[in-house]
């Protein structure tokens, strides 16, 4: 059980990522929503999947060292399309290393399909989109817009992902990335993500999914996990 107070979360660098609505367990439940493990979404490239209440409070942020303070909350579906842009533009970065065009398919968008979609400011200009597999969350896809980009907020919704999945029960956040790439395992490493590479059956068929439309010929990927206990 955790204490009922509001989750307090700090990355590496020392910024703090406060949730500030995030209440109690306590609280959780007696709103009626509980975790409750769904259906399998059917996809085959996911062994276990589960769906987990969504919740509609906004969690603020200040990120220290910069005059921004901005609010981290749930997307709504009259964003995805907005969304995708932010991907798109922040995929285009990958162009500077000599990576990409990535493959271009709505098989590919998973936001209306995830367990949670963590949206930072109003407009938005980054987001996370969580799914959860094999047992733990997984971040499917994280993008900032690179006009946002290096201030901070990508660390922020690296930390609202694991908050919301330890306040759920989730043992770990996982997700799958390019190696090298400065932004991509070195940055989630410094978050305290570490490779793993026995991988869990659903983190092994997405691999294998992403080698399938070519995203291994643009370099090394990997899987990666950090466990929150």
């Amino acid at each position: 059980m955790q204490p009922d107070k509001p989750l307090s979360l700090c990355d590496l660098s020392g910024r703090s990522v406060h949730c500030a609505t995030s209440g109690s367990r306590a609280a959780y439940r007696r709103q009626g929503t509980e975790r409750r493990v769904g259906a399998a979404f059917g996809r085959s490239w996911i062994a276990e999947c589960a769906v987990i209440p969504r919740r509609r409070e906004a969690v603020a942020v200040t990120l220290s060292g910069t005059d921004a303070s901005e609010e981290i909350r749930e997307a709504r579906p009259d964003e995805y399309e907005a969304l995708r842009a932010i991907e798109d533009a922040a995929d285009a970065m990958f162009a500077d290393v000599g990576i990409g065009p990535f493959r271009q398919s709505e098989e590919e968008n998973h936001l209306a399909r995830a367990a949670v979609v963590f949206a930072i400011g109003d407009p938005a200009v980054g987001f996370a989109c969580v799914e959860v597999v094999d047992g733990a969350a997984h971040i499917w896809q994280l993008s900032v817009h690179p006009r946002a980009a290096r201030r901070g907020r990508g660390t922020a919704l690296v930390q609202t992902v694991c908050g919301w999945a330890a306040f759920n029960g989730l043992p770990a956040v996982t997700l799958t990335t390019f190696r090298d790439v400065a932004w991509n395992g070195p940055f989630y490493a410094r978050l305290g993500f570490r490779e793993v590479e026995d991988l869990s059956p659903g983190l092994a068929a997405m691999r294998e999914h992403e080698r399938a439309i070519g995203d291994d010929d643009f370099g090394p990927r990997i899987a990666m996990r950090k466990d929150l206990a």
